[in-house]
């Protein structure tokens, strides 16, 4: 009689119900099998430490000024061949001293050094000025990114870095060609962390048998893009699960622009819905497209804000986005813009190659600027990674708005305040909440049969100190390396062996590591020493 009472005594296991158990089966709550029983909480899943930096130029002490042009190339170290960046206006005050206007955005990352190059042209031919071999070479310059941001930390120059103009044609005895001067500027919006908090209506069940849906909701960031112009997304942020709810209610996040798109304000974000299951796979509610520029008018409005959860019912296209799609609409992507949004649900693994496009031409920076998801990333992707992004990132593009021209930028979509409040069903204005009819909703557009709400509450920006914030405070770091010679790694005549001295042409897997973490990491100590 007591094993029979003790066999009908529900057994709680870990919260989140109850579970009949005999009283020889003990429950290990330390299993993985014990541990998925439990709703997950928020997770933050890609930490990304980039920046935004605007470059502006100007020369000094030129034997000539007039009509004379700037040239950005760049490239990271590893990279062979230089790819051009942009170019400035040309000055046609006659000085010696030419200042050039226009500002060139690059991206920062710690674990890539990007070299860059500047040539100084005297324009000759006004009608032919885009053929430099119709002009005249003065010299060039090179540097890398970091150090246009250190001497920011010293006061001589004014933190302007200063470089001599080199020509090869230059003989010993002829006079200095000039020197060039390059001010770096971290941009306004990498230094921005947005918190808000999250709740859902009406959001609707996956499955027959579960009454109320258990919801959270991902972040997500572009990747990359597909042959077939296919987005494939990567979890930036999700949410702690809110079990059994059709309103879920959410603790405050937080991510910055760096997280959600490259420092590119104007590039879309997808914040998508999901049902949690404890044993089954999630299964996909809906999703909703937004993008960092859109939140800060909607910050700057100081009211809620609902989005409505559109079940997308075909595939994610690069530049399609906002819209419904087909499969049949796939050979279309390739010819459209190569970076957009999408969710983790749609980024399967496939056994399609990515795109790889890493080079656009000086006449197509134009219409990379100008298109409707390009952005910042132009036509060059982004490579696969879990962690943090692999690719240099940032096609060509320069500004020529000052330093505020990060400011300046209209959204990719060209849309307008009122119009990013059509993007919702209940659009929350300065006089209160305005209701969306389903007409006005048909006419806007959606992406799949309506899935729910989520509103947007609690805005406020924070201060997020980066990376480039402690460099201009003096920071350097140091190369510490720890090889662990134990008898697993075989001895050095041993041609199996990570350390082995027997082949001098290849390098080994020691030798390997330690040169390209050296590389990187010499950038940021100005002694260019390491210590033993």
């Amino acid at each position: 009689l007591g094993s029979a009472l003790h066999r009908a005594s529900p057994v709680p296991m870990g919260g989140c119900g109850s579970s009949t158990k005999a009283s020889d089966d003990v429950v290990d709550f330390q299993s993985p099998k014990a541990k998925g029983m439990v709703a997950p909480k928020a997770e933050t899943i890609v930490h990304d430490f980039s920046s935004l930096v605007m470059l502006s130029l100007r020369c000094e002490g030129l034997q000539k000024g007039r009509n004379t042009v700037a040239v950005v190339y760049s490239k990271l170290s590893t990279d062979e061949l230089w790819m051009e960046y942009g170019t400035t206006e040309i000055c046609g005050q006659d000085t010696r001293w030419p200042v050039w206007e226009r500002m060139f955005d690059l991206q920062f990352r710690i674990e890539h050094v990007r070299e860059v190059r500047v040539e100084i042209y005297i324009i000759r031919n006004q009608a032919m000025h885009e053929d430099l071999m119709e002009q005249k070479y003065v010299g060039s310059a090179e540097f890398n990114l970091a150090e246009a941001v250190y001497a920011r930390s010293s006061t001589k120059n004014h933190g302007w870095l200063k470089k001599k103009l080199e020509n090869i044609k230059r003989k010993p005895r002829d006079p200095p060609i000039g020197k060039l001067f390059v001010y770096a500027e971290e941009s306004v919006d990498a230094k921005v962390e947005l918190s808000f908090t999250v709740s859902g209506q009406d959001l609707k069940p996956t499955d027959f048998w579960k009454r109320k849906c258990d919801p959270y909701y991902e972040v997500n960031r572009i990747q990359a893009v597909y042959e077939t112009g296919e987005l494939l997304l990567q979890p930036v942020f999700r949410s702690e699960v809110a079990r059994k709810t059709s309103v879920p209610s959410y603790e405050e996040a937080s991510f910055t622009v760096a997280q959600t798109s490259s420092c590119d304000v104007s590039q879309d974000i997808i914040i998508s819905v999901h049902d949690w299951f404890r044993l089954a796979p999630d299964r996909y509610i809906g999703e909703f497209v937004t993008n960092f520029e859109e939140l800060q008018k909607i910050v700057g409005r100081g009211n809620p804000h609902t989005f409505p959860i559109y079940k997308r019912e075909g595939p994610r296209i690069a530049g399609m986005t906002r819209m419904r799609t087909s499969k049949t609409m796939l050979k279309g992507g390739r010819s459209s813009s190569r970076t957009g949004s999408g969710s983790r649900t749609g980024s399967g693994s496939r056994s399609t190659t990515l795109s790889a496009d890493r080079a656009p031409s000086r006449k197509s920076t134009h219409a990379s600027r100008s298109s409707g998801i390009g952005g910042r990333m132009g036509s060059q992707l982004i490579s696969n990674r879990t962690g943090s992004m692999l690719s240099s990132g940032g096609g060509p593009r320069s500004s020529s708005h000052g330093r505020s021209s990060s400011h300046g930028r209209s959204s990719s979509h060209g849309r307008t305040t009122s119009q990013i409040s059509g993007h919702s069903s209940k659009s929350h204005t300065s006089g209160g909440t305005h209701s969306v009819t389903s007409s006005e909703m048909k006419s806007r557009g959606h992406i799949g049969p309506l899935a729910g709400q989520l509103t947007m509450d609690g805005f406020r920006f924070k201060r997020h100190f980066s990376f480039l914030d402690y460099l201009r405070g003096g920071l350097e770091l140091q190369l510490m390396v720890a090889v662990d010679l134990t008898r697993s790694n075989l001895g050095q005549t041993n041609p199996k062996s990570m350390h082995s001295v027997v082949s001098t042409e290849e390098e080994t897997a020691y030798a390997s590591a330690i040169r390209c973490l050296g590389e990187v990491m010499s950038v940021y100590d100005t002694d260019n020493s390491y210590p033993i």
